[in-house]
């Protein structure tokens, strides 16, 4: 499926290790916005999450564009920026559609970007140690997908509690995966 070998993609990570750092940092800090005003309308709510989903999609498509010389097969990474871009565009287009929508949006998104990520965590558990940090991401993304989906008439105020743990649990996971790729370089 991939033509780059492991280290190379490991040197082309590693090199790019602030940019997971980043990520991180702007979903803890979405994560915490979410917790530290509970009160805010569900359309406000929908607005950020559909923000949050057009950068998500856009940081993925512009890392596999980036790194598109050493990836035999760029759709899987694309696709999930696509999906993720076009989420978000829609969810922001209708803030007023059902939260439930948002909900199933979310969570189909996290199961994708989960199952890339666990493939790319396989992939480089021979190149680097604790490639858990990737796998757990990808596992923490796909346990919240199936939560969303599994539970869509959650409350407002449970939404904004969910998608804050979900950011913050993601974004330490991001900051822990940058730090330990940026030891590899």
């Amino acid at each position: 499926m991939f033509s780059m070998s492991a280290r190379d993609l490991t040197g082309a990570v590693a090199q790019n290790w602030w940019l997971f750092v980043l990520r991180g940092i702007l979903a803890i800090v979405f994560g915490i916005t979410a917790w530290a005003w509970p009160g805010l309308t569900l359309a406000t709510l929908i607005w950020l999450a559909g923000f949050w989903l057009v950068f998500d999609g856009v940081f993925a498509i512009s890392a596999t564009v980036v790194n598109r010389a050493e990836i035999e097969s760029i759709w899987p990474h694309i696709l999930v920026g696509i999906a993720a871009i076009f989420a978000g565009i829609f969810i922001m287009a209708w803030p007023g559609f059902t939260a439930v929508w948002l909900i199933v949006t979310i969570g189909i998104f996290a199961i994708w970007a989960g199952v890339v990520e666990i493939v790319e965590a396989i992939r480089l558990r021979k190149v680097i140690d604790n490639e858990w940090t990737m796998g757990l991401l990808g596992l923490v993304n796909i346990v919240f997908g199936f939560i969303m989906i599994a539970f869509p008439g959650t409350g407002a105020l449970s939404l904004i509690w969910l998608i804050g743990i979900y950011a913050i649990l993601i974004g330490v996971t991001e900051i822990l995966f940058g730090f330990k790729v940026r030891t590899l370089k």
